[in-house]
């Protein structure tokens, strides 16, 4: 049952809340012993704590032993301690933000006229930030930020030198504008990509464009990054422009960023193409696994000790396209402990289902497809796809029709699935339905040639909107060439 105390508890960690208790016994964060006891309470109760077992008249009657219970004195502590939680969290945060924590230091300085110090550490950052892996929205505000602080020390103390800096932070503020604006179309674009009812207004690109094109030179020499995600967007926008990809990939090369110990151009550029890969341009595989195995040999494939999901799915797809399966085994073993994502063992499992699949082990794709959980829906789902496979290779067309209705069932209670995945999905279903009814008719000896070429013709119309569109036509054809045989 929720009570005020499991409120304040639901959302950190008990290795979280133990952490709190060096802040709460720091004199510099907490003055107050009283809240040193409550919070040693609560440490030692911490599971009844979360699950609401405690209340105010437990804490009165541990604080306040033998006395009746002052609901006031509680009412007060909790709030105290709740108060010291939010310190503890916002300093979390704080420490976690290296380049805030860095132009506070700037300020601390400044402000205390340490001005051969604070000069110092500005180039010592200026020179660090220069490399540093931001994304671009937060890599140019930080450049804003480290610029302000010198501009604030002209401002303030020598008003009449330094005239220039009135300019470089003007530039700044522009450039600033434009990497948020960009960072916020390609998301913007991703989820319109997902959910055909959003229609977003990119008002301003046509503005940053003509602020690129018009000093180009400049802005590929001076803020390269800023012109790679120009061209990123400008793919996009241009409709997923093969010729601007090409652009982008010869930029990449050119700044040789592998060299540099840097894989997010790579990343995004693989990304890039798996966006044609999924509109039917299966060619781009070749260039995505070309970049892939750059990454893995030169020790770029994680972000720290980090390999984000979405291109852990990406390596895991491509392999299979390419049927390098010896690479992908090496590649799930060598990188699953680092993926980021909630659902890690989901994803892990449903990996080795599909590496089993295209290998034609049924039994253990199988294996591995079953133990991936319903918590996330595109793991679950992928899961029963798979599944669907497997019975129709073998022919189970029970199975078959028990999963699509899971599969059915599942969607009517998730509202939260995007409709390009639903849609596609069903549609999915439709076609490996109808593909099963073919199949059963020609392995009872039924004259189904009519039913293969209405099959294929209608899949062909459609086949971008249909997922796994190239297997479903790949068997298609293995039973129109069975017929040819016969």
């Amino acid at each position: 049952m929720k009570n005020e105390i499991s409120e304040l508890l639901s959302n950190i960690s008990q290795v979280e809340f133990e952490k709190f208790g060096d802040f709460i016994r720091s004199p510099y964060f907490n003055k107050l012993p009283r809240l040193i006891k409550l919070y040693d309470y609560i440490k030692e109760n911490f599971e009844s704590a979360v699950k609401g077992d405690i209340s105010r008249e437990n804490v009165s009657t541990f604080m306040y032993p033998g006395e009746s219970f002052k609901n006031e004195s509680i009412r007060k502590l909790l709030s105290d301690f709740w108060k010291l939680l939010e310190r503890f969290l916002t300093q979390e945060e704080f420490e976690s933000k290296e380049w805030d924590k860095n132009v506070c230091l700037l300020r601390g300085l400044r402000t205390r006229h340490y001005d051969d110090k604070f000069f110092k550490r500005l180039e010592e950052f200026k020179t660090e930030h220069k490399n540093s892996t931001q994304e671009i929205d937060e890599f140019y505000e930080t450049n804003t930020k480290l610029i302000s602080e010198e501009y604030e020390y002209w401002f303030s103390s020598k008003f009449n030198e330094q005239n220039d800096i009135n300019q470089i932070k003007s530039n700044a503020l522009d450039k600033e504008f434009i990497a948020k604006k960009l960072f916020l179309f390609q998301y913007m674009f991703s989820r319109e990509y997902v959910n055909s009812n959003l229609k977003y207004n990119y008002s301003f690109f046509s503005e940053i464009e003509q602020y690129i094109c018009k000093d180009k030179d400049r802005i590929i020499k001076e803020d390269p990054e800023l012109y790679r995600n120009y061209l990123s967007l400008l793919f996009y926008f241009k409709n997923f422009d093969r010729n601007v990809l090409s652009e982008i990939r010869t930029y990449i090369e050119k700044n040789k960023y592998f060299s540099k110990k840097i894989n997010k151009p790579y990343w995004e550029f693989i990304n890039l193409c798996t966006s044609l890969t999924n509109i039917g341009y299966t060619e781009y595989y070749e260039e995505i696994f070309e970049f892939l195995k750059l990454l893995d040999n030169n020790e770029l494939i994680l972000e720290g000790k980090i390999l984000d999901h979405y291109f852990f799915k990406i390596a895991v797809h491509t392999s299979i396209h390419k049927k390098e399966f010896d690479w992908l085994e090496n590649f799930i073993a060598k990188y699953k402990k680092y993926i980021k994502y909630d659902f890690k063992e989901d994803m892990i499992n449903l990996s080795y289902s599909k590496l089993f699949l295209a290998k034609n082990d049924f039994q253990k794709s199988k294996t591995y497809s079953n133990r991936v959980s319903f918590r996330d829906y595109l793991h679950y789902i992928s899961s029963k796809q798979i599944l669907l496979k497997i019975a129709y290779e073998e022919e189970d067309f029970n199975t078959l029709t028990s999963i699509t209705d899971t599969i059915r069932k599942y969607f009517y209670g998730h509202d939260e699935i995007p409709e390009i995945y639903k849609s596609g999905t069903e549609e999915f279903i439709e076609y490996i339905l109808k593909l099963s009814k073919i199949r059963e008719k020609f392995s009872l000896g039924v004259d189904v040639d009519f039913e293969i070429e209405k099959f294929t013709k209608e899949l062909e119309k459609k086949k971008k909107q249909v997922s796994f569109s190239d297997w479903l036509l790949e068997k298609n054809h293995l039973i129109a060439n069975k017929k040819a045989g016969d």
